[in-house]
């Protein structure tokens, strides 16, 4: 059977995916519109909590407003906390100033920690849960690709060192997830791509019906997909000498996240896989444009 084209998927309202951790287990709630239930959810399932809303600046501008009207709405009280965007701000010193606004709001326990923004808003606000007050409710509301499908579940959380990237935080799972489809249409096509590169990897891993699934339908899911075989060549070269050393370091950078790594990592694995076992050039260009 042939996978089903996306246009023939239609969802009417969020969809419920429950996660099975036991005690700990939670719900995510994924669609469009779902940041619009913020407020009747918290008040459903944390009853007179009060939150610390933390998130970056970028956010903020974009959707902050619409999250605090909704909470207004519904009756609950927050205070919120605003970072600087990127990665600068996995640190001790933010942190330290999430962890002091927190305690100066008097929040309590009994209520919560939101996080509002990308990867980096959830693993900074996700650890600052965990260790505020010995550990409070996490809300995570991820608001790029990348963390609606990887950072925002798993409770993995936790900023950098000196040393390297997530070496310090907690396992702190989310009492719910709210995925809001709707704020994907905001993003970048380089932040959702790193988000789609993430997606392919649980295919690639562990569900060959779902890879297929997505090797038919992702030009509606990314219209601007990066072809990467193209590029392959460049990057090598940009990135290494014939001995494997780093020559240009600034180029890492400008790939942005981990999940480009892995698109550029995986579609060279597959061109070195495919040329070994002489499948024809339409099907090597087919899988490295994917």
């Amino acid at each position: 059977m042939s996978p089903e084209p996306a246009t023939a998927v239609k969802r009417e309202g969020p969809v419920t995916v429950h996660v099975d951790l036991g005690e700990r287990s939670y719900d995510i709630l994924i669609g469009r519109g779902v940041v619009d239930r913020a407020g009747a959810e918290i008040a459903r399932r944390l009853p007179g909590a009060r939150l610390a809303i933390v998130t970056d600046e970028t956010v903020a501008d974009r959707h902050l407003k619409h999250l605090t009207q909704n909470l207004a709405a519904a009756g609950i009280d927050f205070v919120t906390i605003v970072v600087s965007p990127g990665e600068g701000s996995k640190s001790f010193p933010t942190l330290e100033k999430v962890l002091d606004q927190i305690l100066a709001a008097r929040i309590e326990r009994r209520d919560a920690v939101l996080a509002f923004g990308g990867g980096v808003v959830g693993d900074l606000a996700g650890f600052a849960a965990g260790i505020a007050l010995r550990g409070m409710h996490l809300i995570q509301v991820p608001t790029t690709l990348l963390a609606q499908v990887d950072s925002s579940v798993g409770g993995k959380t936790g900023i950098n060192t000196a040393r390297g990237k997530n070496l310090v935080g907690v396992f702190q799972q989310p009492d719910f997830v709210l995925a809001d489809a709707g704020i994907l249409d905001s993003l970048p096509p380089r932040t959702f791509n790193a988000g789609y590169a993430e997606v392919v990897k649980y295919g690639l891993i562990g569900d060959p019906a779902f890879y297929s699934w997505l090797e038919v339908n992702w030009r509606a899911i990314a219209a601007l997909m990066i072809a990467v075989l193209p590029v392959l060549p460049g990057f090598l070269h940009a990135a290494s000498t014939p001995g494997g050393q780093v020559t240009n370091p600034g180029f890492f950078d400008r790939l942005y996240t981990y999940a480009w790594f892995f698109t550029f990592g995986v579609s060279f694995a597959v061109y070195l896989v495919l040329m070994r076992t002489r499948t024809n050039a339409g099907d090597l260009v087919q899988h490295a444009r994917h």
